[in-house]
């Protein structure tokens, strides 16, 4: 399991756990024990752009309707 996750095509460890037909807690807790060092959650992360200026901050009306207060 542990060579199958270190693969270049870089499997889930549901997918590998469905191949071996086991849970994912098994499949976790075999491959933790053997040493994996597991990949971070959800991939790259993207920062929105920083504005110039201040920071957004909420506005003063909060908690009121803006429906139409846009013209």
């Amino acid at each position: 399991m542990a060579k199958r996750y270190r693969d270049d095509d870089k499997p889930s460890i549901r997918q590998i756990a469905g191949e071996f037909g086991v849970s994912y807690g098994t499949a976790y807790r075999l491959m933790g024990a053997a040493g994996v060092e597991f990949r971070s959650h959800g991939g790259v992360r993207q920062r929105r752009p920083r504005t110039s200026g201040a920071t957004a901050k909420a506005s003063p009306d909060r908690g009121t309707s803006q429906a139409g207060s846009r013209a």
